[in-house]
């Protein structure tokens, strides 16, 4: 834990504070979307209830299993997967409304899952990176990455679906994410983490 690390511990906490808070753009667009998607497909608020539903429980049962996962696999590749994975999955909610309601949610699930390997994976980096009686102040500050991730994903679902209804919620929010896992698999092969 030399004093040399210091110019790279705060790349990586700034790198990580901004893709832990990227995993709400493409979790929290759903909420977003369902007013007009109930207008399209005319599905109850309910029925759209229950497919967000899913997106939670697979969560949980994705924080049991990407705590184990990612202790065996590098940081970069694993975290920049499931980020791909999930942006993914976002982009196949526009093809899967149209075929119904269990589509929608075996999709949205499947998101949730990959969402859930965000917060351990760069746990797990961020723990290596900075030393014990460091972590509790940088803990503290890296809480309000997911606080800001909040916001910036409800704004850009708001401002997507006045450019392209619902399904813009489901294209702009994806793209961008992608584009940031691409940036964390870039730094990460550069060494970084």
């Amino acid at each position: 834990w030399t004093k040399g690390y210091g110019h790279w511990r705060n790349q990586i906490f700034i790198v990580f504070w901004i893709t832990y808070g990227a995993f709400y753009l493409c979790r929290v667009n759903f909420s977003v979307a369902i007013p007009d998607m109930m207008k399209e497909f005319g599905w109850s608020r309910s029925a759209l209830g229950a497919v967000g539903t899913c997106l939670f429980w697979a969560y949980a049962v994705g924080q049991f299993t990407h705590g184990q996962i990612s202790e065996r696999f590098s940081s970069t590749h694993y975290l920049s997967t499931l980020m791909l994975l999930s942006a993914l999955m976002n982009l196949l909610m526009i093809p899967a409304a149209g075929l119904g309601i269990a589509a929608l949610g075996v999709v949205w699930a499947l998101n949730g899952f990959f969402q859930a390997g965000g917060w351990p994976n760069c746990v797990k980096t961020l723990s290596q990176w900075f030393p014990p009686k460091a972590r509790g102040k940088r803990m503290g500050l890296y809480g309000a990455c997911y606080q800001f991730g909040n916001v910036m994903a409800w704004l850009l679902a708001g401002w997507a679906i006045s450019q392209g209804g619902w399904r813009g919620a489901f294209t702009y929010a994806p793209l961008i994410f992608a584009a940031i896992a691409f940036g964390t698999t870039v730094l990460g092969a550069s060494k970084l983490f």
